[in-house]
């Protein structure tokens, strides 16, 4: 599962792939991969990434958090920020789908 901050969260490995290649294609740009975190016991990482788009002027800043099963050792789930959020309009300003409440994150309910 992959969680967004501006989209409903895409399923397994293959619509994770397939959104990826599709973006790359429509939009342009590389990756880079700045920093990666690891805590063995807990089963996860983090990437803090850049994505250079062919704008020569543009570039977007991010962070995942990656959840793995420890029988698979297989990535579970990851979530998805941006540096800058992309709906500034909007007062809640989360990942879609992810549930906050359920998972004891602070919550405004």
């Amino acid at each position: 599962m992959h969680y967004f901050p501006h989209r409903p969260p895409l399923l397994d490995g293959a619509a994770i792939g397939a959104a990826i290649a599709l973006d790359l294609r429509n939009r342009g740009g590389q990756f880079f991969i700045d920093k990666i975190f690891s805590d063995v016991e807990q089963w996860a990482a983090a990437v803090e990434w850049s994505r250079i788009f062919h704008q020569s002027d543009r570039i977007l800043r991010g962070y995942e958090l990656y959840e793995f099963d420890p029988a698979s050792k297989l990535i579970r789930e990851i979530r998805g920020y941006y540096a800058a959020a992309p709906n500034a309009d909007k007062a809640r300003r989360e990942i879609v789908g992810f549930d906050y409440e359920d998972r004891g994150y602070k919550t405004l309910s």
